[in-house]
């Protein structure tokens, strides 16, 4: 269990340092959905590559829908103050 921790550790830390590489590159100081996919790309060969490259992705889209529905839920939450207070 150890072996397969450390293999996972280890293509971790070299993702991360990857995608830092390219954020830096690119002139940004938050790495972006660009720079992870990059970093997949370039680490991941064959089927893996395509099952991260689809599984992050989804991730990204699902992140972003939470974040409009939060942002629409505030943005109604507001609106019923301002109500409230007129």
């Amino acid at each position: 269990m150890l072996v397969s921790t450390g293999v996972v550790e280890d293509f971790q830390d070299r993702l991360i340092e990857k995608a830092i590489d390219l954020c830096r590159i690119d002139g940004k100081s938050t790495i972006q959905p660009k720079h992870a996919l990059a970093a997949t790309q370039s680490l991941l060969t064959g089927e893996l590559r395509l099952e991260a490259i689809e599984a992050g992705s989804h991730a990204v889209s699902r992140f972003n829908e939470c974040q409009e529905a939060a942002m629409a839920g505030k943005a109604e939450r507001n609106a019923q103050l301002v109500d409230v207070a007129v």
